[in-house]
């Protein structure tokens, strides 16, 4: 059975509910971080970061409660998702989803890939006299 991708801009609020539920009820953590905040764009970010993943972002966000409380802290902040994020997959500082100005153009599933990678990705399907597509993506 597939699913559809969760949506942060949805109207209901299942990425703060499951925040609240997972962080707040079940581990008794405060939240310091603004949902809220149309600039930032929490929501957005998570949900972008596991490609819409309704399991991935429960993971990332058990993960990151996680880290707060092996950190020794009573609160959950931005910088638990950030380094839980990096973790996960092994992108470097300029490409977290979570810090990245171009968030939203960054392809969590290619994190991993230096830019050696990709021009040696491309190259390999050229001799082959192959189109490049995207990592992840199946010709058509």
């Amino acid at each position: 059975m597939p699913f559809e991708p969760v949506s942060a801009s949805g109207d209901d609020d299942l990425i703060g509910t499951v925040l609240a539920i997972v962080a707040k009820k079940h581990a008794k953590l405060e939240v310091r971080i603004d949902l809220d905040d149309k600039e930032k764009q929490f929501r957005e970010r998570l949900s972008h970061a596991c490609e819409g993943e309704f399991g991935s972002i429960i993971q990332l966000i058990r993960a990151a409660v996680e880290l707060a409380i092996l950190g020794g802290r009573d609160f959950l902040e931005l910088q638990d998702f950030v380094d839980v994020y990096a973790s996960f997959s092994g992108c470097k500082p300029t490409r977290n989803v979570f810090t990245a100005a171009n968030w939203d153009e960054l392809e969590p599933a290619t994190a991993l890939l230096r830019d050696d990678d990709r021009a040696w990705e491309e190259a390999r399907l050229k001799s082959k006299g192959k189109n490049a597509t995207k990592y992840g993506v199946r010709p058509q």
